[in-house]
C-alpha cells in the first residue's frame, strides 16, 4: 500500500465543503447514481464500440477485483497511456473503486517522459495499446521497464482485437484479463472495504514541462469532482445531455470533461480517439451532441469542415473553448454558424493545477465577446500537491465569483518555479512534503 502526505487540512477541507464545493462523493457513488437510474442508458461510445451504464459498472466491478488479484492496493499507482477508448474509463473507475492512483499518460509521450514520469509514480502496472497511429507503444513499455528493479506489470490492449500481439511473461493481455471471472474471487463487501475517502489522492497527472521537469499535481477525489459540480445549475446540463471529447484522457481537460462530467450527470460520453473535424460533424448529426471542450484550434476546425453544411448539427449548445486564447472573431464566426446555439462557453483555463471556466451570453457586434465571466467550474479551493517532494500551489484571487482558483506551481524538489501569485508575488515557501510506501 502507498500512502501520501499532503499539507490538506482539516480547516481546508471543512471550509470546502461547508462551502458547497465539495461533496464529499467519489467518482463510482456519481457511476452507481447513474446506474441505479437507469441501467440500460448509453454511458460511452468510442472507435472500440459502446457501454450502457449497467454494462461499464459490470466491467468496473470485475475489473476492480483482477486489479486486486494483481496486487494494486490502497494508493498504488496505475499508469494508463491509452487512446480515448472505454477501457481508459474501466480502469480509472476500477482504480477509484479500490483506493489505487490513476496516473493519465498522454498518447504522444515517448521514452525520456515516460521513463521520467514512471519513475517519479512509481507505477506498478502500465496499461498501452500494442499499437497507435503507427507507433509500437508495447515495445515502448517494454523498454520502460526492463531498466527497472521492482519492473511494473504491461497490460496490453489490442488496438486489433482480431489480431493479438505475441506477448512475453508477465504480460496481460486485457481481452483475457476482462473475460476472467474476478468477482468469483473477491466480494462486493471487499470492494466496499477498500473505498477511499473523498480527500485521497485519486490522480496524479504530469505538468508538460514546458518550462522545466514536469511535476507530478496530486488530486483528490473532491478536488477533481469539483470541477464538474457546478456544470448541472450554472449551464442546466443533466442526464439528457451528451458530451463529446476529442482531447487526450491524458489531460486535464480530456479527463475532467470527457471522463468525469459525462458521469457525475448520468449522460452520454462520445469519444474521439483520432481528432477529425469531418468526423465530429458526423458525431453531432448521429448521437445528438450537446456539448463539446476543447482548445481553440478544434472550435477553428470544426467552424472550417468541409461537411458543416451537409448535417444537422442543430443539437449542440455548449462549446467549452479553452487553453489558448480565443480571437473574438471567432465566436463571431461560431454564432453565425450555429444560431440555435444558446451558450459558448469561453475563458476557461484548465491546466494539470487548476480547471477555471468563464461564460458569456451570446455576444452583440457591436460589443465584442470577452473570454471572462463568472466561475463555471474549478477543482478550486485549496492547493494541489506536486508528487515526490509535495508543496502546495498557492490560492490567488482570480477574479471569479466562486472559490479562488489555484494559480502558479512549484518545482518537484526545492526551487518555485518561475511563476507567481496573482499579485505578481513569489509564492511563500513551504516545507517539503513526502510520499512514501508502506
Amino acid at each position: 500500500m502507498t500512502t501520501y502526505e499532503t499539507l490538506l487540512t482539516q480547516d481546508i477541507i471543512d471550509h470546502n465543503t461547508q462551502a458547497g464545493y465539495w461533496d464529499g462523493q467519489i467518482l463510482t457513488d456519481h457511476l452507481d447514481r447513474a446506474v441505479a437510474r437507469d441501467p440500460n442508458a448509453v454511458a460511452s461510445v468510442d472507435s472500440r464500440g459502446s457501454l450502457t451504464y449497467g454494462e461499464l459498472a459490470q466491467q468496473v466491478e470485475r475489473t476492480a477485483h483482477g486489479l486486486i488479484q494483481l496486487g494494486l492496493g490502497r494508493g498504488d499507482v496505475i499508469s494508463l497511456q491509452l487512446p480515448n477508448w472505454k477501457e481508459w474509463v474501466i480502469l480509472h473507475l476500477a482504480a477509484v473503486r479500490i483506493g489505487a492512483v490513476t496516473n493519465p499518460l498522454i498518447p504522444i509521450y515517448r521514452d525520456r517522459e515516460i521513463s521520467f514520469m514512471m519513475e517519479r509514480a512509481t507505477t506498478r502496472i502500465l496499461v498501452v495499446p500494442d499499437s497507435f497511429r503507427g507507433y509500437d507503444h508495447l515495445a515502448l513499455a517494454r523498454r520502460m521497464v526492463s531498466g527497472q528493479q521492482d519492473p511494473a506489470r504491461v497490460m496490453v490492449l489490442a488496438q486489433d482485437p482480431a489480431n493479438p500481439p505475441a506477448l512475453e511473461r508477465d504480460e496481460i493481455a486485457w481481452d483475457e484479463f476482462i473475460a476472467t471471472d474476478w468477482e468469483a474471487k473477491g466480494s462486493p463487501e471487499e470492494l466496499a472495504e477498500r473505498r477511499p475517502g473523498a480527500n485521497d489522492v485519486a490522480l496524479l497527472m504530469f505538468t508538460s514541462g514546458t518550462t522545466g521537469r514536469p511535476k507530478g499535481v496530486m488530486h483528490t477525489h473532491n478536488t477533481v469532482c469539483a470541477a464538474g459540480l457546478p456544470w448541472p445549475d450554472r449551464m442546466g446540463m443533466d442526464h439528457r445531455d451528451v458530451i463529446h471529447m476529442a482531447s487526450t484522457f491524458g489531460h486535464l481537460t480530456g479527463y475532467l470533461f470527457g471522463v468525469e462530467l459525462p458521469i457525475l450527470l448520468g449522460a452520454k460520453g462520445v469519444f474521439q480517439d483520432v481528432w477529425n473535424k469531418e468526423t465530429f460533424v458526423e458525431l453531432i448529426a448521429e448521437h445528438g451532441i450537446t456539448h463539446t471542450s476543447g482548445a481553440t484550434p478544434f472550435l477553428h476546425d470544426l467552424l472550417d469542415a468541409a461537411n458543416l453544411a451537409d448535417h444537422d448539427v442543430s443539437s449542440l449548445q455548449r462549446f467549452c473553448c479553452m487553453g489558448a486564447p480565443i480571437p473574438r472573431v471567432l465566436l463571431r464566426n461560431a454564432r453565425d454558424e450555429f444560431p440555435g446555439c444558446p451558450c459558448w462557453v469561453a475563458g476557461a483555463r484548465p491546466s494539470a493545477h487548476c480547471p477555471r471556466a468563464g461564460t458569456r451570453a451570446t455576444p452583440s457586434r457591436k460589443s465584442p465577446p470577452r473570454t471572462a465571466g463568472p466561475c463555471v467550474a474549478s477543482t478550486c479551493g485549496s492547493p494541489t500537491w506536486t508528487a515526490r517532494h509535495c508543496r502546495p500551489v498557492p490560492r490567488a484571487s482570480c477574479g471569479c465569483a466562486d472559490p479562488p482558483c489555484s494559480w502558479g506551481t512549484w518545482d518537484s524538489w526545492t526551487r518555485p518555479a518561475r511563476t507567481s501569485t496573482a499579485n505578481g508575488s513569489t509564492p511563500a515557501t513551504w516545507p517539503p512534503s513526502t510520499r512514501t510506501a508502506t
